[in-house]
């Protein structure tokens, strides 16, 4: 299983939009094909307009195709349209269970 994670830092006054841009991504499935098993956003709790986008995919092949998919694309345009900061990663998850673990 492999995860993406998108650490978003989004302007205060963009907060609404983004909100609403993540409620519209997450309530469509672009293509089944290539439907994330989990899909959530979080936000920060001490710290407004924070947050951590994260995908669980079966395997990286799949998570691959999200990766080159027009919805992925979209979603990224969105987050630059809106003056987010934001990182990605993809681990592997016996490897965010170690990290965990030596912490």
């Amino acid at each position: 299983m492999h995860d993406l994670e998108i650490r978003v830092d989004i302007p205060a006054e963009k907060r609404r939009e983004f909100l609403v841009a993540a409620a519209d991504f997450l309530e469509r499935v672009p293509d089944p094909e290539i439907a994330p098993r989990n899909c959530e956003v979080f936000e920060r709790h001490r710290f407004p307009n924070h947050f951590l986008w994260r995908e669980e995919w079966p395997d990286r092949a799949t998570l691959e195709l999200r990766m080159a998919s027009s919805g992925f694309r979209t979603l990224i345009g969105a987050l630059r349209a809106l003056g987010a900061r934001y990182e990605m990663s993809v681990m592997h998850v016996e490897q965010r269970i170690n990290d965990q673990e030596t912490h």
